[in-house]
């Protein structure tokens, strides 16, 4: 993966965790402790931090460093179910489970 690509893909899950997590940029950086502007840079991917703030965002948002550097096509399932999953409701956690008994419960259903 070159410069361009690690940019692009970092500034994209960053915006992405700062979405689910309700956080805006500017809450976000006073809370790492970084200028505003940098964390525009991040966000539209000019500039990726440095391994030390990568290791302080991915503590931020509970996840691994490599969620934050790889497209979300690779994150193993267990990753991708606890961050989109991280912030639920009782009512979606409800409905998760109603739907995993359906599957359950229902075998020949395939999943798409």
């Amino acid at each position: 993966m070159n410069k361009i690509e690690t940019r692009d893909i970092f500034s994209k899950n960053l915006n992405h965790f700062l979405e689910i997590n309700k956080k805006s940029k500017a809450q976000f950086a006073r809370d790492i402790g970084a200028p505003r502007t940098t964390v525009s840079g991040w966000c539209t991917g000019a500039v990726v931090p440095g391994l030390s703030k990568l290791h302080q965002i991915a503590d931020y948002f509970d996840v691994k460093v490599d969620m934050l550097l790889s497209p979300s096509e690779k994150w193993s399932f267990d990753d991708l179910l606890f961050v989109e999953t991280a912030h639920f409701q009782d009512s979606q956690w409800r409905r998760l489970l109603a739907y995993a008994k359906y599957l359950k419960s229902n075998p020949e259903e395939k999943y798409e």
